[in-house]
């Protein structure tokens, strides 16, 4: 039979498939528009135009807590397997985001008991190592993420678009290209031009097009931005696959 954190993460596995069929069911509506913003009379002649995204199901924050928490837990079970039975109750597995006498104590009170080697392949995946980087380090994301899930706020998704294009005809002429590679995601402006010429152009004269590629992103309120869903959780997983299988071999 397989271990506990084994099966812990073959669940965060069917978890991330749901998700995956739930996000192309998402992205497969086209789920953004071309929005012109609320004009004012100083504005009359200025024409701003934001990209409008339909919610994505709550039901993806609700999935993707399942992925979260079955991961993490593949941590914490493996940890637990290290330590004498004597010490199982306060093993567990720890993220020292930045390295200080209190995140020293952290470390060794949640490894006391560990073999030497685990507790140094334990140490060379903390978050801290990276530097200015630590809060995108992939433990640092799982950790943010799942104690979020778990106190009572699912992870805020967002709908966004990546490597996209925008054309803007305003009465038959182009007035406005540009492309970008950077994520867009609700409410960010996609067209700005004047029209100061007469007549006053109308609605139906301006034509937006949008393309590019739906994605689905968390929102990571600790830099401030968003953290591409589906590529994040796969990250997650295997990378804590890695981890279990260097620590394997030290299970008592």
């Amino acid at each position: 039979m397989a271990e506990s954190w084994q099966l812990k993460l073959n669940r965060a596995e069917k978890h991330l498939l749901e998700f995956d069929g739930e996000v192309r069911k998402y992205v497969d509506r086209n789920p953004y528009k071309a929005v012109r913003s609320v004009k004012t009379k100083a504005e009359r002649n200025t024409w701003i135009y934001r990209i409008e995204f339909e919610e994505p199901d709550p039901n993806l924050a609700v999935i993707a807590g399942d992925v979260l928490h079955n991961t993490w837990s593949a941590l914490d079970h493996i940890s637990v397997a290290l330590v004498p039975r004597k010490r199982r109750g306060s093993a567990f597995f720890p993220v020292i985001a930045e390295l200080n006498e209190k995140a020293v104590v952290d470390f060794r009170t949640a490894c006391k008991g560990m073999p030497r080697q685990a507790r140094a392949v334990i140490k060379s995946h903390q978050p801290y190592r990276s530097g200015a980087n630590a809060a995108l380090h992939w433990l640092a994301l799982l950790s943010a993420f799942d104690n979020a899930d778990k106190h009572r706020n699912l992870i805020v998704t967002a709908g966004g678009l990546v490597n996209a294009s925008v054309s803007v005809l305003a009465r038959g002429r182009v007035v406005s290209q540009k492309t970008g590679a950077e994520f867009r995601y609700r409410d960010t402006e996609i067209a700005h031009f004047g029209w100061p010429e007469s007549p006053p152009l109308t609605d139906p004269e301006v034509n937006v097009k949008v393309e590019g590629t739906v994605l689905v992103a968390f929102e990571y309120r600790r830099v401030d931005g968003y953290v591409p869903a589906q590529e994040g959780l796969r990250d997650l997983v295997d990378m804590t696959r890695l981890v279990v299988s260097r620590l394997e071999p030290f299970v008592r």
